[in-house]
């Protein structure tokens, strides 16, 4: 009976993390990033940066960092592609603020066809809740990696 007990019990503290796990406040953010690079998988980058930028963002890895989502959207020439999934993330106390982060890849695909892996990174992305309850990021960049410094020597 005690081993029935002792069963019976690390199932109820699993079943209390993974609820925890779901309903961690982070979670909405969280899957505001990963449909958004979805959506740049659908729709390329340029297309899904415009449609997930608030009305004004900072681009941490631009010259001019402050941009509406139509000069973001120019940042992407054709080719260029970043597939990247959030590690983790973080959201206000009152639940309007957020940010995520986590690695990403750079590539190009120069005419012909020929794809250049342009190294990994790590990001982060900063998100604000709207009106009407979906996430638009404000704030975007990349954070030099030791991989993508070793990448570039080679």
């Amino acid at each position: 009976m005690p081993r029935r007990l002792a069963l019976a019990a690390a199932l109820l503290c699993l079943s209390a993390i993974t609820s925890a796990a779901a309903d961690h406040p982070a979670k909405a953010v969280m899957d505001a990033d990963r449909a958004f690079a979805v959506k740049a998988k659908e729709v390329g980058l340029a297309k899904a940066f415009q449609m997930f930028a608030a009305d004004k963002v900072v681009m941490f890895s631009t010259a001019t960092p402050e941009m509406t989502p139509e000069q973001v959207a120019a940042l992407f020439p054709p080719g260029f592609d970043i597939d990247w999934a959030p590690e983790g993330g973080a959201i206000s106390d009152d639940g309007t603020l957020g940010y995520t982060w986590g690695k990403a890849r750079y590539s190009a695909k120069k005419p012909g066809g020929t794809v250049t892996d342009l190294g990994p990174t790590r990001y982060v992305t900063i998100w604000r809740k709207q009106k009407d309850g979906s996430w638009k990021f404000i704030g975007d960049g990349e954070l030099t990696n030791p991989e993508t410094r070793a990448f570039q020597k080679k």
